[in-house]
């Protein structure tokens, strides 16, 4: 059974990886310092995209629930926005020019930024 649970956790690490992976194939460089939106922030997607993109010197806003703030600060998010109706008024706020990149691992059925 641990090779199981070590197969699930390698595959979230790889879906948490792969849009930045993805993005990176398409000629877009996210850069030290730029910002890092990631809905979903405390569900297991989610958090490793938090954990990477602190990692990898991004400046990470999570949007999860307000229970999950300190959990996500010690992952390394930055800033925290409460998830919601006006997640992205709030992320415009800290933001003003808008964030750099976007991971939407709430998976919530429709997009929280338009096009």
């Amino acid at each position: 059974m641990r090779n199981a649970v070590t197969i699930i956790l390698g595959l979230l690490a790889l879906l948490a990886a792969a849009p930045m992976a993805l993005a990176q194939a398409a000629g877009y460089r996210i850069q030290p310092g730029d910002t890092l939106a990631v809905t979903g922030a405390a569900g297991a997607v989610g958090a490793y995209a938090v954990e990477l993109g602190a990692l990898d010197g991004l400046r990470v806003i999570a949007v999860a629930s307000r229970t999950d703030a300190e959990l996500l600060k010690q992952m390394g998010a930055e800033a925290m926005v409460v998830r919601g109706d006006d997640a992205v008024e709030r992320i415009c706020e800290l933001v003003p020019g808008g964030v750099d990149g976007l991971i939407d691992a709430a998976v919530i059925g429709k997009p929280i930024f338009g096009a």
